[in-house]
């Protein structure tokens, strides 16, 4: 017997409301699917009659491009509709059925038991298990139909005259009827999956307050869609400058529209797209990273705070997808050359792209064969440093397609020089990032005497580990590996953290020695500082081979001096490379240059000096950076713009009305890092 006497009524009252609405949905449901059809074969029709009257061959040229493209939306519309009553008949169904299980639990029903309505209803018609006969046949008309409508629809589509809503439409069409298609199938045979996803987040929302959420800290989805790499708005300047020494050395031009054209297609659509791919690629590193949130990576959290890997990955993917069609139609647009340029661009990221994930994939694969190790593979330290000095290709690439974009007279060994200054340029800054990123893996431990140690997790990323341990203080000799289930908990230390507060004393300058020369960012920035100096060459004298020594060698010197080896002091060592670089230049040009320089040579000797000052200033301003700096820059800057505009508006509608419309922000606590040993 029930314990609650009112129960088997409830139940009862329940089931026959759920037979009655279960009449009026099937009903509802065949007038909806009745008018779609009509509609699908209204516009076969209107399609076959244009067939028939055409005498030029051009089906369809009569019907304005704005009824070819929205034609298709009203069955498409109707589908979707059909779509989204999916998930409540899948739900009444199960609530059916188990509604009849309990009704017959209540009333003792004798062995065997009565058949239930709804399990034999669901058993008949479901894709998963059904009669075969009806499920072939299901399968059969919904294929008919959708085959039908995607004729008609690609046929009105590829009929509109306006090339750029052409382009604009089919993607939504192909996304749209692909959705629809997937969810179909999914609705059909994971019906048991929803009805217990839905119950269990029944479950969790009934014990939920019904008070708004607080909002989730770190980026949203929907954010990291539009732009993943906010931080890298830095490397976009590489494309103009390329661009604009092109057209400052030749007497062609470009128009501005069409540079911006291109900068978008490269950065705003390729290399985000080969920034999510990457950002897929390394989900589980970038979960576990100490300073996963400063990443900004894709996120993996929900707006109910809970785990969404899948749905994050797949929504990613179909960005990717969306953004290489856009880039390849946007170039459409704008004629054979822009498909080409794009063509070319797309290649060169896809192969760097390669180079890269195959590196890493070196990196991972070490690791997962020797998840316990306590040191590097050599497997893995040698992709380890092959990575790090491959992964300034990017800045090469963009620099190099800038110079492409617009006809100009330099020659091959300029293109190199340009690419090789970019490349070591990258280098440096990439470096240095990466370096300051390893410290992070770093765990104080519980007593306070011993030094800190590695995070066994930083072995999935050797590159990380190989240049933390070139820094100045000498991490790689005193502090070693623990695995991860010796590393300090982190309620009692706060887990990993980043010395932020300890950034001066880090890059402190008495603590460089002479053997950090041979680091990766000194090697680079040498390197980057001979391609600038050679530039400057090729305006005073290309074909004496005196100064092809003393140019590069001395914008190489020069860019080491910056760093604090000899002169400890970084503001004094800057104005004395300065000079030297100055003054050994002057004196090249003085004794070589035999006629007056022309456009080109002009543009080299701008470029090699604004090279090699941007070079010392990268340095310059990197020494006392932090990572958590870097990684912030773009967001300190949105917070500065965001002050700005609050000053602004609360001197024209004051400050109690500013404080209604643009509320603060509240204050985030930094992590701490008292404790800290000196280097």
């Amino acid at each position: 017997m029930p314990s609650d006497p009112r129960e088997l009524d409830i139940l009862l009252a329940d089931y026959e409301m759920l037979r009655e609405d279960e009449r009026s949905f099937v009903a509802h449901l065949v007038q909806a699917f009745a008018i779609a059809i009509a509609i699908v074969a209204l516009l076969g029709g209107l399609v076959a009659k244009e067939f028939l009257e055409s005498d030029s061959g051009d089906v369809l040229a009569r019907i304005p491009d704005g009824a070819l493209i929205a034609a298709p939306l009203l069955p498409l519309t109707l589908f979707v509709y059909l779509l989204s009553l999916g998930p409540s008949t899948i739900l009444r169904a199960y609530y059916g059925r188990h509604l009849e299980r309990r009704i017959r639990e209540l009333v003792q029903q004798s062995t065997p038991p009565m058949p239930s309505l709804f399990e034999l209803t669901v058993g008949v018609n479901r894709l998963s298990r059904g009669a075969s006969a009806v499920r072939l046949l299901l399968g059969f008309m919904m294929v008919l139909v959708l085959i039908v409508f995607c004729t008609i629809a690609l046929l009105m589509l590829l009929n509109v005259e306006n090339l750029a809503l052409k382009l604009m439409v089919i993607p939504f069409y192909v996304f749209v009827v692909t959705v629809l298609v997937w969810e179909t199938v999914r609705l059909n045979t994971r019906g048991r999956e929803l009805f217990e996803k839905q119950v269990q987040q029944l479950r969790i929302d009934s014990a939920d307050s019904l008070k708004p959420r607080e909002k989730l800290e770190g980026r949203g989805i929907v954010s990291y869609l539009i732009l993943p790499r906010p931080g890298d708005i830095a490397k976009w300047l590489f494309f103009p400058a390329g661009a604009a020494i092109a057209i400052l050395s030749g007497s062609s031009s470009a128009p501005l529209w069409r540079i911006l054209v291109m900068m978008v297609i490269l950065e705003l659509l390729l290399y985000s797209a080969r920034y999510q791919i990457n950002d897929i690629r390394g989900i589980s590193e970038d979960i576990k990273s100490p300073q996963a949130q400063l990443r900004g990576r894709l996120p993996v959290r929900n707006w109910r705070g809970e785990d969404s890997q899948e749905t994050a990955i797949w929504s990613s993917l179909a960005v990717v997808g969306l953004r290489v069609y856009l880039a390849f139609a946007l170039a459409t647009i704008f004629g054979a050359d822009m498909i080409r340029w794009t063509a070319i661009a797309a290649a060169a990221i896809l192969i760097s792209a390669g180079l890269y994930e195959g590196l890493r994939g070196i990196e991972r694969l070490t690791y997962v064969r020797s998840p316990n190790a306590l040191q590097l593979h050599p497997k893995a330290r040698n992709a380890g440093w092959a990575l790090i000095y491959f992964v300034g290709a990017g800045y090469a690439i963009r620099i190099v397609l800038g110079l492409c974009a617009v006809p100009s007279p330099i020659g091959a060994l300029q293109f190199v020089l340009f690419g090789g200054y970019a490349h070591f340029l990258g280098i440096v800054f990439v470096s240095m990032t990466w370096a300051l990123e390893g410290v992070s893996f770093l765990s104080k431990r519980p007593v306070s005497s011993i030094p800190p140690v590695y995070s066994q997790t930083v072995l999935e990323k050797p590159h990380l580990l190989l240049l933390s341990r070139s820094l100045p203080w000498r991490t790689g000799r005193r502090y070693a590996l623990t695995p991860i289930s010796a590393a300090p908990a982190a309620s009692s230390l706060q887990g990993f953290i980043d010395p932020v507060p300890r950034a001066a004393k880090m890059l402190e300058p008495r603590r460089w020695k002479w053997m950090q020369l041979f680091s990766a960012w000194s090697l680079s920035a040498a390197a980057a500082g001979a391609c600038a100096g050679a530039l400057l060459t090729f305006s005073w004298a290309p074909e004496s081979w005196e100064p092809w020594l003393i140019g590069p060698a001395s914008g190489a010197a020069c860019s080491l001096l910056v760093f604090p080896y000899l002169i400890r002091r970084i503001i004094p060592a800057t104005l004395i490379s300065l000079i030297i670089f100055a003054g050994i230049q002057v004196s090249l040009a003085l004794s070589y240059a035999q006629h007056s320089l022309n456009r080109l040579e002009w543009t080299l000797v701008a470029s090699g000096i604004t090279g090699w000052v941007t070079l010392t200033a990268v340095t310059v301003m990197f020494l006392p950076m932090t990572y958590e700096k870097i990684v912030t820059f773009v967001p300190q800057i949105a917070a500065a713009a965001r002050t700005i505009a609050t000053r602004a508006c609360a001197l024209l509608i004051g400050h109690s009305a500013t404080a209604t419309i643009i509320p603060s922000e509240p204050d985030k606590e930094m992590p701490s890092a008292k404790g800290w040993p000196n280097g």
